[in-house]
């Protein structure tokens, strides 16, 4: 089955990429990033959601735009996780980011059922396209289609935001993602994907 088959016409909730995440470096930088830069996110639908915008408007430009063309790394990124923008920007398969946000759910936290737009599919530019596992403490689970998404720590899973998902942090250790949002479809980036496709069927 050919990429654009596979994202639009499958209905597959995830599929994991291998990407060789370097998440214990990650971590140790996450962990040195002042709290004070990670902003409630969605309080809406959530409780202890918190985030810090990697690439983006601002640090703390949570809800701005996935396609606004002015997004760029941020200062704070750049002064706190030199080691993580330098990993995306030469290793992660894509050329021209929409958005990177640290997401952080506290112990006893989660996400209500919700899904981000009504297009089912893996989607380029306008939210998430990745979501990444910097740690995935037990009792922390992400909820979609009727399962729960095997994360572990490094593990990088591309996912339909459309379908219905939730989150929740059931462990008293912090829960950090990243997630990933991206304008293009590199010929590596749809490689994995049709390899990761092809090891699930």
């Amino acid at each position: 089955m050919n990429y654009d088959s596979i994202k639009t016409d499958t209905n597959i909730p995830f599929l994991e990429l291998d990407l060789e995440f370097p998440h214990e470096n990650v971590m140790d930088e996450i962990l040195k990033v002042p709290k004070n830069l990670f902003i409630t996110h969605r309080d809406d639908i959530s409780n202890k959601w918190y985030q810090f915008v990697m690439y983006g408007t601002t640090f703390d430009g949570t809800r701005s735009s996935w396609e606004d063309l002015n997004n760029t790394w941020t200062a704070e990124a750049l002064e706190h996780m030199p080691y993580t923008v330098e990993w995306f920007k030469n290793y992660y398969p894509s050329n021209n980011f929409s958005k990177i946000k640290v997401a952080l759910i506290k112990p006893g936290g989660g996400i209500n059922e919700h899904t981000d737009g009504n297009q089912k599919s893996f989607s380029i530019g306008n939210r998430s396209t990745v979501n990444i596992a910097v740690n995935n403490p037990t009792g922390a689970e992400f909820h979609i289609a009727n399962t729960v998404i095997p994360f572990q720590p490094g593990s990088a899973m591309v996912i339909d935001f459309g379908q219905l998902h939730s989150v929740t942090n059931k462990s008293k250790i912090d829960r950090y993602h990243i997630l990933v949002g991206q304008r293009d479809e590199t010929d590596e980036f749809k490689t994995k994907v049709i390899e990761s496709y092809q090891r699930s069927s």
